[in-house]
């Protein structure tokens, strides 16, 4: 946490003209570029709109997969005549 205060303070300031203005840059700061553009070595140097994109991609395949290929059901058996 401390260093993402640290890279945050260094990159956008610390001393704004008013509250809503530094409110308004804080909020692009994250949204348009922490979020969206920023590499993190924690999430393979991907930002993190990056890696959720493909969690969600992998996840979707990998469910597909298993709905296709997961749940194989054997034909139905006759019942047994004695």
């Amino acid at each position: 946490m401390e260093s993402w205060n640290s890279t945050l303070k260094s990159e956008l300031g610390e001393r704004f003209e008013s509250y809503w203005i530094a409110k308004e840059r804080l909020f692009d700061y994250i949204e348009v570029f922490y979020n969206q553009q920023r590499r993190h070595s924690s999430l393979g140097y991907k930002s993190p709109a990056q890696y959720e994109r493909s969690t969600r991609l992998a996840l979707q395949s990998s469910s597909n997969t298993l709905s296709v290929y997961g749940s194989r059901a054997s034909p139905p058996t006759s019942p047994a005549r004695c």
